[in-house]
C-alpha cells in the first residue's frame, strides 16, 4: 500500500484532471465574436421591426377608412377619420363628421409611429389639430382627396401611406418612395 495515504491521490488528481473553464483569451474572443454579429444584425433587426410596425398601423388606417365609408353609406351622413399626436403617441378615430374631436373615442396606433407632416396631404384641421379625411353619404371622399403618410420615430427612411386616390372613396397602400411624391 502506498505510504502518502489519501494526500497522494488527491495530488495527484488534482495534477491529472485538466483544468475545468476557460482562459481569459477565449472569453474575449467569445466576446468580440458575439459583438461583431450583434453590430451586423441589430440594425437589420431594428428595421424589421419598424416595417412590421409601420405596416400594422397602415393596415389600421385603412380598416378605419372602410369602416367611415361603411359607416356613411348605411347612416345616410357624412363621416370621417381623424388623425392626431398627443402625448407622442399617433391616434385616430372615427365618428360623424358633426361630432367634435374632443367628444369621441380616440384609438392608439402607437408610440412608435408618428405622421410625416410634409408627405401627408389629407385635409389639416388647425383648430382642432388634427388631420382629417371625410366620406359623404355615398360613401365617396367629400371633396378632398389626400394621403396619411406614416414614419417610425427612430427617424428611419421607411414610410407607408394610405392613399385616397378616387373621388369614390378607393383606397390604395404604398411605401417607401411613392409615399414621397
Amino acid at each position: 500500500m502506498n505510504s502518502c495515504g489519501k494526500n497522494c491521490r488527491t495530488y495527484l488528481d488534482s495534477e491529472l484532471r485538466p483544468s475545468s473553464g476557460y482562459t481569459l483569451l477565449e472569453v474575449l474572443i467569445v466576446v468580440t465574436i458575439i459583438g461583431i454579429f450583434m453590430a451586423i444584425a441589430l440594425p437589420s433587426w431594428l428595421g424589421f421591426v419598424e416595417r412590421r410596425t409601420l405596416i400594422h398601423a397602415q393596415e389600421r388606417v385603412q380598416r378605419a377608412k372602410y369602416e367611415a365609408k361603411s359607416n356613411a353609406r348605411k347612416n345616410k351622413l357624412i363621416w370621417q377619420v381623424s388623425f392626431q399626436e398627443h402625448n407622442s403617441q399617433l391616434f385616430y378615430a372615427i365618428h360623424e363628421g358633426s361630432i367634435p374631436p374632443n367628444n369621441i373615442e380616440w384609438h392608439g396606433l402607437g408610440d412608435k409611429v408618428q405622421i410625416d407632416p410634409e408627405n401627408t396631404t389629407l385635409h389639416r384641421d388647425n383648430n382642432h389639430k388634427l388631420w382629417r379625411v371625410q366620406y359623404n353619404h355615398h360613401g365617396n371622399t367629400n371633396g378632398r382627396l389626400g394621403k396619411i403618410t406614416l414614419m417610425g420615430k427612430g427617424g428611419g427612411q421607411t414610410r407607408r401611406c394610405v392613399i385616397a386616390s378616387t373621388l369614390i372613396g378607393n383606397t390604395r397602400l404604398a411605401r417607401d418612395k411613392i409615399c414621397l411624391k
